[in-house]
């Protein structure tokens, strides 16, 4: 099998020039793959993390890619600035990597909905004046009030 180098398309072995791009085909070894889509899978705020979590994606059989670690570790304030310490992985492998991701790095979760199960809630915060005058009146006794959550599809409050 033959692939383009320039966009990754795989050919059957009668071709020998890519159609869309016009570039000669590369043969396809059996043992390699052929270079496809990065999809950025985490980015993360340090180079150290962005390698760990490399390693626990190359320990699950996940081929993966660290993009701005130098940047970053030449100058930690330009992680903002470029996105952070990104770990891109190839297309075909983004849906097992996402999962593996996501049991390292667990979202922080969101109470359901009680009446309709949706996740899609909120926490209503408080205003400004509001927040300082509860903290003025309550002190200390209001950071053990219970927060409200607002549903988002079905509008519906709840403590």
């Amino acid at each position: 099998m033959n692939y383009c180098p320039a966009c990754g398309t795989g050919y059957d072995d009668g071709q020998k020039r890519c159609a869309d791009c016009a570039v000669d085909l590369i043969e396809l070894v059996a043992d390699e793959a052929p270079p496809g889509k990065l999809l950025t899978v985490a980015a993360l705020d340090t180079p150290m993390k962005a390698a760990i979590l490399a390693s626990r994606l190359e320990a699950e059989g996940v081929e993966c890619f660290i993009a701005d670690a130098e940047t970053v570790g030449m100058h930690g304030l330009l992680a903002g600035a470029v996105g952070g310490v990104k770990v891109q992985v190839r297309e075909t492998d983004a849906p097992r990597a996402a999962g593996i991701v996501r049991s390292v790095y667990p979202s922080p979760s969101r109470p359901a909905c009680p009446g309709c199960g949706s996740e899609e809630t909120r926490r209503k915060g408080l205003s400004l004046p509001m927040a300082v005058l509860v903290v003025l009146t309550f002190g200390v006794l209001a950071l053990f009030l219970a927060p409200t959550w607002i549903c988002t599809p079905c509008s519906r409050e709840w403590r």
